[in-house]
């Protein structure tokens, strides 16, 4: 017992580096061909991070890096114990939520004619997916709880 105790900051710390991780790669692997797209007028739903080509390119790699290991992780800790279902249930539709958050930065900010309509409909596909992830994780937790 005194393991659980001992590894709990260190769990959460985890998980929340995982869940920006996810939202990271997400961002950076969606948006891996639009950096490179010539349009000569490009429209923006919204103006991109300035960050340099080069820096996406390291925070991208190393987000993704991130998000596998500590899925990984994550995984072995379930299995030892350490991290029940309960945090599991609160954890995956967490993490859906983080992918789509990435995706839609993706979509907002790629250099596309007719950047509004894409990024739009992104936007407004959020508040039903947000829904289903909560409903999601509420029936998770109900069924680990249950065990």
């Amino acid at each position: 017992m005194p393991t659980r105790t001992a590894t709990r900051p260190v769990l959460v710390a985890a998980l929340l580096v995982w869940l920006c991780a996810v939202g990271v790669a997400t961002a950076w692997i969606g948006g891996l061909g639009s950096a490179e797209k010539s349009i000569v007028d490009p429209d923006y739903m919204w103006q991109p991070l300035a960050i340099s080509g080069g820096t996406w390119r390291v925070l991208g790699l190393v987000a993704t890096i991130a998000a596998a290991a500590l899925t990984l992780l994550g995984f072995r800790w379930f299995k030892s114990g350490a991290l029940s279902r309960v945090w599991l249930a609160v954890m995956l539709p967490a993490g859906g939520l983080a992918a789509y958050a990435g995706f839609c930065y993706g979509v907002a900010t790629a250099p596309v004619i007719g950047a509004n309509i894409g990024g739009g409909l992104v936007v407004l596909g959020a508040i039903p997916f947000a829904i289903v992830m909560v409903v999601t994780s509420i029936w998770m937790t109900k069924q680990a709880r249950a065990r």
